[in-house]
């Protein structure tokens, strides 16, 4: 549980460690990614510069965070096995893994595209500019490795480059079934694939001036635009086209999947997603770290599309969040246009079905003549909100509490329902008063505990810890309120006035939780025997204030775009 939790807390821009490595550019007028890879091309992402990313890094409020002394242990404790395999690694194929990631020095890309039916291709482009000594080395490791499993090399020429490749795949197989190991260098690149017809996809490209390119489709040139903070390209992006991936799957199966997929697609509304895309910066004008995500989709949507619009509401939090919380979160969905879609789905494969499954439900004795639709959904407004809080008893070792709020059109008749389910003969649910509100319990799971529901300002809230819902239903100021936060206000600057979900995360607040929590870990003896590398990794965990400096709050908002729907996720460039 504290290793899932630590990965979280780790910035995504831990990936730009490796990368930090590298050192300068080869060559400043080079033909981007996007205008070499083939219009096939369903899945890509790329670093356009891995120079600008080891400058952007390193001026952000996380730059120090591999090198400060005093965190030292910590990551010498994590990292330790992942260490010990790599260098087991270069004992076993004479590749030192150090070496390698000195390797790119300019722009690295990793593609997936369809070559011709039945074929996907996946390749990778690394720049490593003038000097080819290491990359010679690598190759010159991989060919022994090869010699030695007896694959034969083969070369052709293919746009006066020499496209070197080994046949992986045993004899006799299927020519669109084949898999290879193929590269070329060109231009201070190497370039790799599994397939050499999508190195000379590449080759055929390489001048950007071809017309038929991944940098003229309609779906990557809008997401590329809609992407970028200002006019400087972005640490890292990626494209994908769901669709066409999944047909390029499907050759290779046959054509009774792909007349199944054509068949039920305009149902399901799936051909109506074009690509989904976004990138990935840091330390711009007003951000430590922003990411934006595009959804590219025809309208109007259908399907399962349908299913998860939101509507474009006011970005205020609602009275009863806490301003102490780690995290908040809140969906303004579309509930009645998402049932009747999915109504209209399953009543394609068999007509009424929806309504006979809920009728069913309901006359199921156990139900009391409930109807799953009529007593509960329709009650429903659709906005969903969701809190969490470090436990409000202060003991770390209680979960952090977790609050859900399910917005209803009609308190009354809400009460009314939880009343009968309660009434039900075998039922758990249990109820007691609390400040003038009903507070009703519902055990769970031993290592759960038990859920408790109440009904108040037009919500019924769902929790895991009962002192949170006392707490929320006692009121007045018995704690502080996330809408007279100035860090709420700060953070929600950036963002436009409405949005159909929106929410931000308050790290310092996490961290200082998972601190607790393993100091009390720590205040206790250790079992002979538990694993010892997570024990080391405890032990040396960063003190709170330590840690205080990389804490960077962070808020995300989705809206609606001319195009489908956009997605920023961003922290504020510290002071």
């Amino acid at each position: 549980m504290f290793m899932s939790r630590l990965q979280k807390l780790i910035p995504l821009t831990t990936v730009l460690l490796l990368l930090s490595f590298c050192g300068e550019l080869f060559a400043q007028d080079k033909v981007p990614a996007e205008q070499v890879l083939p219009t096939g091309t369903f899945a890509m992402m790329s670093v356009p510069s891995v120079q600008e990313a080891k400058a952007r890094y390193h001026d952000t409020v996380w730059s120090d965070v591999f090198t400060n002394p005093e965190m030292a242990g910590f990551w010498n404790a994590l990292t330790e096995p992942m260490i010990k395999e790599l260098d087991n690694l270069k004992a076993e194929v004479g590749v030192d893994w150090r070496e390698l990631m000195t390797i790119p020095t300019g722009e690295v890309t990793l593609s997936v595209a369809r070559v011709k039916r039945g074929m996907i291709g996946v390749s990778m482009s690394i720049e490593y500019g003038e000097d080819a000594t290491k990359v010679e080395k690598l190759l010159t490791v991989v060919e022994e490795n090869l010699e030695k499993a007896e694959k034969t090399q083969q070369t052709v020429e293919f746009e006066d480059t020499p496209v070197v490749y080994y046949e992986l795949s045993p004899e006799g197989t299927l020519p669109n079934r084949k898999q290879q190991l193929a590269w070329f260098q060109r231009d201070g690149y190497l370039v790799i694939s599994n397939q050499t017809e999508a190195l000379e996809d590449i080759l055929l490209r390489w001048s950007g001036e071809n017309s038929e390119v991944l940098a003229e489709l309609e779906d990557f040139k809008y997401i590329r635009e809609r992407c970028r903070v200002g006019d400087v390209d972005p640490v890292m992006y990626w494209y994908v086209n769901p669709v066409k991936g999944v047909q390029a799957s499907l050759e290779i199966v046959g054509s009774t999947g792909m007349a199944t997929f054509a068949a039920v697609a305009p149902l399901l509304g799936v051909n109506q997603l074009k690509a989904i895309g976004g990138s990935m910066d840091l330390a711009t004008e007003h951000y430590e770290e922003v990411t934006q995500t595009v959804i590219y989709a025809d309208s109007p949507q259908v399907g399962l599309l349908k299913l998860f619009q939101a509507k474009e509401i006011a970005i205020q939090p609602p009275e009863w969040v806490s301003a102490e919380s780690e995290s908040f979160m809140i969906y303004h969905w579309q509930l009645e246009e998402a049932l009747l879609a999915a109504k209209k789905m399953i009543d394609f494969f068999q007509p009424g079905a929806f309504d006979q499954v809920m009728n069913q439900l309901a006359e199921h004795p156990g139900a009391q003549g409930l109807h799953p639709q009529k007593d509960f959904l329709d009650l429903l407004e659709g906005t969903i909100a969701v809190e969490v809080t470090p436990p409000v008893t202060g003991d770390a070792d209680d979960p952090a509490a977790t609050l859900v709020a399910l917005q209803v059109k009609d308190e009354e008749r809400m009460r009314d329902v939880l009343a009968k389910v309660q009434s039900l003969e075998g039922s758990s649910l249990k109820v007691r008063e609390f400040q003038g509100k009903s507070i009703y319990s519902l055990p769970i799971a031993e290592q759960v505990g038990e859920l408790s529901l109440a009904l108040t300002q037009s919500s019924l809230f769902i929790t895991n810890s009962t002192p949170r819902m006392e707490q929320l239903l006692r009121g007045g100021d018995s704690y502080p309120r996330l809408k007279d936060s100035k860090k709420f206000e700060e953070l929600a600057s950036e963002a436009p006035e409405a949005a159909g979900i929106w929410g931000m995360q308050q790290s310092g607040a996490q961290l200082e939780r998972l601190s607790q929590q393993i100091s009390q870990l720590m205040s206790r003896s250790t079992p002979a025997g538990e694993d010892s590398q997570n024990q080391k990794v405890l032990e040396n965990f960063p003190k709170p204030e330590v840690l205080k400096k990389y804490a960077v709050d962070s808020f995300y908002y989705v809206v609606e775009d001319e195009r489908g729907v956009y997605w920023k996720n961003y922290s504020l460039r510290q002071k």
